[in-house]
């Protein structure tokens, strides 16, 4: 079994990948699954507009 620092040098190497890209790479992951945890706009007006509707159909 290659040693994890020997596997992570080949990789770097193969892609030609440096430490600052794994940093960033870090990051993007970071701010993707912290943004998973709202719930998108669209769906914010989607449940508005649903609520709007049935005020509208119990006032008729």
């Amino acid at each position: 079994m290659i040693p994890l620092p020997a596997e992570l040098s080949a990789i770097k190497d193969a892609l030609n990948l440096t430490d600052t890209d794994f940093t960033h790479f870090h990051a993007q992951e970071h701010k993707y699954l912290n943004e998973l945890k709202q719930t998108p706009a669209k769906d914010h007006l989607s449940i508005h507009y649903i609520g709007v509707l049935d005020e509208l159909t119990e006032c008729q």
